[in-house]
């Protein structure tokens, strides 16, 4: 097949020598649709100057990199004593939350908590003709052009957590009655954006509609500098054009001589011109059209440095009075900047002594909260006590290698896309490589990739050792590699016809012998041709099934079939079925036991070839009963299930589960028709005496239930009353007496 993953290897052709190509190629002109010959050999060419920039024939070679870690993630346990009910204000490195939380209710904690870690904004008004803030990635103005960006270097948002890169088209309306223009004297006088970014030039164009002094309506570009844009690398800045002034400030002198005065203007279309070089970054945030001037006041996220980007806070209730919060940031934190503890707004730190107030007191809570595990706050009479699970692990240090024929350079983890070009450029000397802009990386891996936009040819491979990256992740959890997508060559379609030896245009199709390597000749006016005959061809057209024995009996029912069942061979979605019994119509086999799922049946008459037509056969998933049918809520019990189409090794089961009230039953042994699993603990937080569960099971997209339900019963679960004695030495040799009750539970997993 003509696949990369197929492809074999690079064969070099010495000039003067001579080589030949034989494609053996089956062209059935039984089949309506074959009509052409689809058969095409070519070749590509590895050693050449050639690129996609001289030749639409030449593929420009693309390597790249990835180095990446296994990190560990900031998790806080926050847990209420003696408050209930209570209106909280969280804090982190001293910046409070915008809305508060409450104690006993924590469905709206994440949200809240993920708005602390993001840029937060206030708009002096809400009233708008249209506007967006980025933070739909489903939604656009008509004719809005651009990406948004969750991520990536200087792309630190405005307002919440997205920006739009590099939009040439901002609005495109067809000023017709299903898609007005915008008034620019009145619902839309005021254009309000925020920009950052040294890509953008030339102000901005609009494309408006008015009247003329002969009444008569006329649509023209006027072009509107706009003070400041295209000149703050790094720095926000938040401003609204008056689009009615600026129309009649910068309109064309031929638009003001035709012009009639106080007639209104639409506005259809507005675009932001830019410089593609990607070396340049172009930003906009919190666009909006409205009939006033908008201000917007902004708090910074929550994060060390204002730059910080998290991706998601997940929160989790343990329990009636504690949470645990987990926060998964995008952008690469240094051990100076990682998480500090939660705070809470008034409350004080019990673990702190201090005469500080005010604003002194805060900063020394600040400052404890970064370096230590555990802080209780008291508050309104009770205890908040925030506590440290995990730490977040900073980012990778320490540096990689690049070797290129026999040249080495090293850089540090998350170099930049522009400096690693510079490397390319001044140390390898590749001065037609271009680098590509990974914005998308994360902090826990970094990527580079590289095109050799005018460096013709296949390229050597670059060599990546990252030995000396350091990690404060997963323990050893350092992994990387280099890769080639795309070889270099040019693509050489129709090589000369003395490559091949090709039968004439239209001939049936030749029968073929070689002895020793060598072809034989049809001599002496032999006629070596061979045809098809689409009317000798088996076909399948449906089956059923029966339980035979504990076996799936299959009847497939077709044409062109033989009596012979020793002539048919069966694949059942990669299982064997083993014919019994045939007639010209129809065929039965035993299939081969397996897990449930829809199958395509392929079958094979071997005196005929194998039969056309599409037909899936679905093996139904059962479970007929179970047992026992309770036992310990700490799980553990061994559970004896009966049905069909269970999988038939433990392999199988891996992307399949039978569960008792949605948790995983661990398998340890299965079969076709029963499967032995092991119980897990009674998953409800409150565990009573007595509690029903569901048992299913899936395999394949089914699942089925059982007719009954498990019982987790308090009564066959393990409890120890006494210990005797409670201390021993350190040597240990004691004998220790342990009296309680159902010690005789049958489990896999018992222990002391």
């Amino acid at each position: 097949e003509n696949t990369p993953e197929n492809y074999g290897d690079k064969i070099e052709l010495i000039e003067g020598e001579t080589y030949y190509i034989e494609a053996v190629h089956v062209h059935r002109d039984s089949i309506a649709s074959n009509t052409t010959n689809f058969l095409q050999i070519s070749f590509l060419q590895s050693n050449t100057f050639l690129t996609e920039k001289d030749l639409t024939l030449a593929s420009s070679e693309k390597q790249g990199f990835w180095v990446q870690e296994t990190r560990v993630l900031e998790k806080q346990k926050i847990t209420f004593e003696g408050i209930s009910g209570a209106e909280l204000t969280l804090t982190h490195n001293g910046i409070p939350s915008q809305s508060p939380v409450y104690s006993d209710d924590f469905s709206d904690w994440a949200e809240n908590v993920d708005t602390m870690f993001q840029w937060q904004c206030t708009k002096s008004q809400n009233r708008f003709k249209l506007v967006n803030d980025m933070e739909d990635p489903d939604y656009k103005f008509d004719g809005q052009g651009g990406q948004y960006w969750s991520y990536g270097i200087n792309s630190e948002p405005f307002c919440g957590k997205t920006v739009l890169s590099k939009p040439y088209g901002l609005l495109r309306l067809s000023g017709n009655w299903d898609q007005p223009g915008l008034e620019i004297s009145s619902e839309a006088k005021f254009f309000c954006f925020a920009h950052k970014g040294t890509a953008f030039y030339n102000g901005i164009d609009i494309y408006v509609q008015y009247q003329t002094t002969h009444w008569q309506t006329w649509r023209s570009w006027v072009n509107v500098p706009v003070e400041g844009l295209g000149e703050s690398k790094d720095e926000w800045t938040y401003q609204c054009i008056d689009m009615e002034e600026a129309f009649l400030n910068n309109k064309a002198s031929w638009i003001t001589h035709w012009y009639r005065e106080g007639s209104p203007v639409q506005l259809l279309h507005l675009n932001m011109a830019h410089d593609t070089n990607t070396r340049k970054d172009g930003f906009l945030d919190e666009l909006s059209f409205g009939s006033k001037e908008n201000t917007i006041e902004r708090i910074a996220p929550a994060f060390a440095s204002s730059t910080g980007r998290m991706e998601e806070v997940i929160v989790n209730s343990t329990s009636a009075d504690s949470v645990e919060i987990e926060f998964n940031p995008y952008t690469c934190q240094t051990e100076e900047e990682t998480f500090s503890l939660m705070g809470v707004v008034g409350g004080t730190i019990d673990e702190m002594t201090t005469a500080a107030t005010g604003a002194d007191l805060m900063q020394e809570q600040i400052a404890f909260l970064k370096s230590n595990d555990k802080a209780t706050f008291s508050v309104g009479g009770g205890k908040v006590i925030v506590e440290r699970l995990s730490k977040e692990s900073p980012k990778m240090e320490g540096t990689f290698s690049l070797t290129l024929e026999g040249k080495t350079v090293t850089a540090e983890p998350y170099i930049e896309w522009y400096n690693l070009q510079d490397i390319f450029e001044n140390e390898f000397g590749l001065m037609g490589v271009e680098m590509g802009d990974h914005h998308w990386d994360t902090c826990y891996k970094f990527s580079r990739s590289w095109t050799y936009a005018y460096i013709g040819g296949d390229q050597p491979e670059i060599e990546l050792d990252y030995s000396n990256v350091i990690n404060y992740g997963e323990a050893d959890s350092v992994r990387g590699d280099a890769w080639t997508s795309r070889d270099g060559g040019v693509k050489i379609i129709q090589p000369g016809g003395d490559f091949f030896r090709q039968p004439a245009e239209g001939s049936d199709p030749q029968v073929t012998v070689w002895v020793n390597g060598f072809l034989c000749l049809c001599a002496g006016g032999a006629d070596c041709s061979f045809s098809y005959d689409s009317s000798l061809t088996p076909t399948i057209l449906g089956v059923t099934d029966t339980l035979v024995d504990g076996s799936i009996e299959l009847t497939i029912t077709g044409t062109g079939f033989t009596t012979d069942a020793s002539d048919f061979t069966i694949d059942v979605g990669g299982r064997n079925c083993e014919a019994t019994v045939a007639t010209s119509s129809s065929v039965t086999c035993t299939l081969e036991n397996g897990p449930a799922g829809d199958f395509d049946i392929t079958l094979w008459v071997q005196s005929r070839g194998q039969a056309s037509g599409s037909v899936t056969f679905t093996l139904s998933l059962t479970v007929d009963s179970f047992s026992p049918s309770s036992g310990s809520v700490g799980g553990g019990t061994t559970l004896t299930i009966l049905g069909t189409g269970f999988p038939n090794t433990m392999d199988e089961w891996e992307s399949n589960e039978v569960a008792v009230g949605g948790s995983s039953c661990t398998i340890t042994e299965t079969s076709y028709t029963e499967v032995k699993c092991v119980t897990p603990k009674e998953s409800t937080s409150r565990r009573r005496k007595r509690a029903l569960a569901d048992l299913t099971v899936t395999v394949n997209g089914q699942t089925v239930s059982a007719s009954g339900q498990y019982n987790y019963d308090a009564s066959s679960t393990p409890t120890i009353t006494t210990l005797d004695p409670v201390t021993a030495t350190p040597m240990g040799g004691d004998t220790l007496t342990i009296i309680g009750t159902t010690f005789g539970y049958e489990s896999p997993f018992n222990t002391v």
